[in-house]
């Protein structure tokens, strides 16, 4: 179920589009991952509904290409990313 929500979420959301041949997921993968991640520390009380709120956003900014997401050792880590500056 919790599988179907996510997909939905990111086909909504058009991070996931397709063409006769392809599927094109930039950020899905991770995005999915980590959702996942979250929802099940949800299910198991282990998040505050601030923490929640704040998960929410760091997904969504992530969706948006304003941060980088990956594990490392098992843990969920953030990274900014710079502003590309213009050529000069």
């Amino acid at each position: 179920m919790k599988n179907e929500k996510i997909k939905k979420m990111l086909i909504d959301h058009e991070l996931i589009t397709f063409d006769e041949k392809f599927i094109y997921a930039e950020r899905a993968f991770m995005a999915h991952s980590a959702a996942q991640w979250g929802m099940d520390k949800i299910a198991r009380n282990e998040f505050s509904q601030k923490q929640i709120d704040n998960f929410g956003k760091i997904l969504m900014m992530y969706l948006k290409g304003r941060i980088d997401l990956s594990w490392h050792n098992g843990l969920l880590t953030l990274r900014t990313l710079e502003e590309k500056s213009p050529n000069v």
